[in-house]
């Protein structure tokens, strides 16, 4: 009520609305007041099924400018961050928009540079079943320190594991909100670097030694 908007935020004057709508979610025929709930046993990789754009043929994933995709998805029940929420739902949709764009710049020819869409792990699966899920900078499993293990897939189809900490601390890799670029140079620069720990291939973040 605007009592309670006008107690919580006291030091300033607040004028009464000149119009407002109440949806009435609760009671909503089709609703019922409902919203997207994953059980126990869930993980991250769940949203970004959810949240992934189908082709023309009905695949997944398949981002590339043979096969552009048709079918976005945007609802609180994608976001990964902020589910069963309002503002996911916001937030959903300004991801699916950029992502419609980029296809769109892709379709056209026009794209800014390679994208590195992260992937469900289960799509990884399917396309090589008896692979190892190892990151491909330091071969290692998931580990606590190191976090889970991420797929990711550029445009064209090839397809890369890395830890999300050996990306996020790469200075190749960029991050901005869910999107994602510079994984592959990232991976293609740690193959011609040893790490002078351990002296394999795929130091590609800098250390100091006490």
């Amino acid at each position: 009520t605007m009592s309670t908007i006008r107690h919580l935020f006291s030091g300033i004057s607040i004028p009464s609305p000149s119009a407002y709508k109440v949806t009435r979610w609760a009671s909503d025929q089709y609703s019922k007041g409902s919203y997207s709930f994953l059980p126990p046993g869930t993980s991250e990789e769940d949203y970004l099924s959810l949240q992934s754009p189908v082709c023309g043929s009905g695949d997944q994933f398949s981002v590339g400018r043979s096969e552009p995709m048709r079918l976005f998805f945007a609802g609180e029940h994608t976001s990964l961050h902020y589910p069963s929420m309002a503002h996911g739902a916001l937030v959903s949709g300004i991801r699916a928009a950029r992502d419609i764009f980029t296809n769109i710049q892709i379709d056209k020819g026009r794209s800014r540079g390679p994208s590195d869409r992260l992937v469900p792990l289960t799509r990884f699966r399917m396309k090589f079943p008896k692979s190892p899920i190892l990151c491909h900078l330091c071969k290692l499993p998931r580990t606590d320190k190191e976090g889970a293990v991420l797929v990711f897939q550029r445009e064209r189809g090839g397809m890369a594991l890395i830890h999300r900490n050996c990306a996020e601390f790469s200075p190749d890799v960029q991050l901005s909100g869910s999107h994602w670029r510079g994984v592959f140079k990232c991976i293609n620069r740690g193959k011609q670097l040893k790490c002078v720990k351990c002296g394999k291939n795929g130091g590609t973040i800098g250390c100091s030694q006490e």
